[in-house]
């Protein structure tokens, strides 16, 4: 019998339960280093395959575009032009249920760690007239603020997921957009479907806004929205869209070269830089040292069928993480080389079950900061969540029988 899957899972294993202790791009080098041991890799092919890894145009790619979001997530709050486009979103919507969507989604457009507890009090404050429980209140925010992550090439899970995959990101979009769509009827049902008083604009405390609100909301989103434009319709490389916009954004910000310096410093992350290395890294040796091959020859053969693992392997790493990043770096690798075929439908139903994962997760910084805030516990959450995340996991479903035609 060979034993490659079970020396995979225990590595796998091993870097979910080192995850929970150290930093997972340091499980996963530790990952990556027990793979070759386990293979028995010799020393020379072992470092052929990192060095394969770090010369490869695609980890190359992905590490410019991650920096590049992170100089952009960085400007955006160093120049206090996120608050700007909160506010003037306020005074600019005046129904309840538009508003309550819209501020989490608008600061759900960048990866701020933990960005949900900051659309906490502002969506506590446009449902504080309403009947809306605080439960709901916390599902609206924490809901509507991750809608948009399986479309946006401002994250590095999708960017990632582009990257690893080959498959353009504009295609994937294409496909992934059915996850969002779904994810907003859904959550708009569960929090406005039932129940629902006083959601009207008569008991909206916001104001119209003027031409002056209009401008700033325009030249606040103008470089995100431009980023959108430049990927999903002209199909610009999304590093050199990248570049443009923050290019766009620091000019317009002016920022002094303390601010400058404090923005650099705080993009060059080394924590992220381990974490792209890890992923990268593992991936090679993975592929280099014949596990996967060896792998796809057994579950062909063994009748446990392919669909189960494209599920669970992406679900469990989302979960234990709390990161789509890390799903997609733990996950891809493995379950890339067992697809007959990669399309964007197969590889939207992995991210949407991976992604149920990251949502579910106890572990997930944005649900535990607003359960905190609105002083609820994590537990009474699921009620929502689970039947949300299974509805948008069945969207996915879909989108994989669809692959298999």
């Amino acid at each position: 019998m060979d034993l490659s899957l079970v020396f995979v899972l225990v590595i796998f294993g091993v870097i979910l339960v080192l995850a929970t202790k150290i930093q997972l791009g340091s499980a996963l080098l530790i990952g990556t280093v027990l793979v070759g041991i386990f293979f028995r890799m010799s020393p020379a092919v072992f470092v052929h395959s990192i060095l394969r890894a770090l010369v490869d145009p695609r980890t190359l790619n992905l590490l410019a575009s991650i920096f590049l979001i992170l100089i952009l997530n960085e400007t955006l709050k160093t120049s206090g032009q996120m608050e700007v486009l909160v506010q003037s979103s306020i005074k600019l919507l005046h129904d309840v249920r538009l508003t309550t969507f819209f501020l989490p989604t608008l600061v759900g457009m960048l990866p701020l760690p933990g960005g949900a507890y900051f659309s906490a009090p502002m969506v506590d404050s446009i449902l504080k007239k309403t009947d809306i429980s605080p439960e709901k209140k916390i599902f609206a925010n924490y809901w509507f603020r991750h809608t948009g992550e399986y479309i946006n090439p401002i994250y590095p899970g999708i960017v990632a997921t582009a990257t690893l995959t080959g498959i353009n990101f504009r295609t994937i979009v294409k496909s992934n957009i059915w996850l969002t769509i779904v994810a907003i009827i859904v959550g708009s049902i569960i929090v406005f479907g039932r129940g629902g008083k006083n959601f009207s604009s008569s008991t909206s405390s916001l104001d119209r806004g003027n031409l002056n609100e209009i401008k700033l909301f325009l030249k606040g989103t103008f470089p995100i929205v431009a980023i959108f434009v430049m990927v999903i319709f002209f199909g610009i490389d999304i590093v050199l869209s990248l570049i443009i916009g923050v290019c766009f954004l620091l000019l317009r910000c002016r920022l002094s070269g303390k601010e400058m310096a404090g923005v650099l410093k705080k993009s060059a992350s080394l924590q992220m830089l381990c974490m792209i290395l890890g992923i990268v890294f593992f991936q090679h040796v993975l592929s280099d040292c014949g596990a996967v091959e060896k792998i796809t020859t057994y579950l062909q053969s063994s009748g446990i069928g392919l669909l189960p693992v494209i599920a669970f392997v992406p679900f469990l790493s989302g979960l234990v993480t709390g990161l789509t990043v890390a799903f997609v770096g733990l996950s891809l690798p493995l379950l890339l080389p067992l697809l007959s075929e990669i399309t964007p439908w197969n590889i939207m139903f992995i991210f949407a079950c991976g992604f149920a994962g990251v949502l579910l997760s106890p572990v997930h910084l944005c649900l535990v900061l607003t359960c905190e805030y609105f002083k609820v516990k994590i537990f009474h959450m699921y009620k929502y969540l689970i039947p949300a995340t299974l509805t948008v996991t069945a969207t996915g479903l879909i989108g994989y029988f669809i692959s298999l035609k």
